[in-house]
């Protein structure tokens, strides 16, 4: 996780670790001010 601005956004980066999805790259961003975020598969 990568704090982004002014420390309410984050940038997340990882790979599933179970599940249909594991070993699948994902990335996203989440707002804490707004409480939304968005998840996208793939590097």
């Amino acid at each position: 996780m990568v704090e982004i601005g002014a420390g309410f956004d984050f940038g997340l980066r990882g790979t599933f670790c179970s599940g249909p999805l594991r070993d699948q790259a994902f990335h996203g961003t989440y707002s804490v001010e707004t409480r939304t975020g968005s998840l996208s598969l793939g590097a």
